[in-house]
């Protein structure tokens, strides 16, 4: 049931995704274009009103699945027991639809400033270094796993324990991890852009190594 209800939810989510990815999209556009103009801070402007605008019809979406889970669910399933854990899903991840369509609509400002790589850092960072530790403490109890504990000849591998003590909230921490995990990333995607890096803009570099390029080549010519 809560697999089920997991892909329904996804399904929900996939709207929040398409909207902010296509902000996202125009974000890259708009500051690619006001970089190349040698205007960073109108670029910025662009980021950050984007990211509001996003955040802001996402809070709304998500507000209205939060106060409806049962009905949003029911559009897709009429089975009990996977609407009652849809509703529980929903009721935890809605609450970061804002923050996960934020991040995306800031790496758009990054890929647009050509710093793609540390879009791709934000979105390893929010699936892999925030959400599986913490699906892992928050959703299981005592986990342990022997390793060794082998003879091969005349060598004995001694056994070696290696384990946590989670939380052990069951379903519902895989879903508040899933959040939490939507909000740090966020977090860090903002601290980042307002480190101002990417005002630099990788394309100016490679304009300017172009020219000197040329310059060689004329000089040797």
């Amino acid at each position: 049931a809560a697999t089920a209800a997991y892909g329904i939810g996804v399904r929900l989510m996939s709207v929040s995704w398409s909207v902010a990815g296509a902000v996202g999209q125009a974000t890259a556009t708009g500051v690619g274009q006001n970089l190349g103009a040698n205007a960073p801070d109108r670029a910025a402007a662009v980021t950050r009103a984007a990211t509001a605008g996003t955040m802001l019809l996402l809070a709304v979406a998500g507000g209205l699945v939060w106060l409806f889970p049962a009905a949003a669910m029911g559009v897709f399933v009429d089975d009990p027991e996977t609407i009652a854990e849809g509703v529980v899903f929903l009721r935890i991840v809605a609450l970061s639809w804002a923050f996960f369509g934020g991040l995306m609509v800031i790496q758009g400002g990054f890929r647009g400033a050509g710093n793609t790589g540390i879009a791709m850092v934000l979105s390893m960072l929010s699936r892999w270094v925030f959400r599986i530790p913490l699906a892992a403490l928050l959703a299981f109890g005592a986990v342990s796993v022997t390793f060794g504990g082998v003879e091969v000849g005349p060598i004995a591998v001694p056994e070696i324990a290696l384990g946590y003590t989670g939380l052990d909230w069951g379903v519902a921490g895989l879903w508040w991890a899933y959040a939490a995990a939507a909000v740090a990333s966020f977090v860090v995607g903002v601290a980042w852009f307002l480190r101002g890096t990417w005002r630099e803009g990788v394309i100016e570099d490679d304009e300017e190594a172009a020219e000197k390029g040329s310059v060689a080549g004329t000089t040797d010519d």
